[in-house]
């Protein structure tokens, strides 16, 4: 398992809320967790990520 499954479960919930043009940062769930295999293992153990929107950077005047 890959620690982008969890986030993609939670993505239908942002879409939706973008759709209706509530704040998708208004979210009982935005953080989801990942069970990796345990650090003795190579690997990162139990990680907990936070899923959250940020508006884009405005654009710079020169057009870049």
């Amino acid at each position: 398992m890959s620690a982008i499954a969890p986030v993609n479960q939670i993505l239908p919930a942002i879409a939706e809320r973008l759709i209706y043009r509530s704040d998708p940062n208004f979210e009982r769930f935005h953080i989801v967790q990942c069970v990796d295999v345990g650090l003795d293992k190579g690997g990162w153990g139990k990680i907990l990520m936070k899923v959250y929107v940020e508006k884009p950077a405005p654009k710079e005047k020169n057009g870049r």
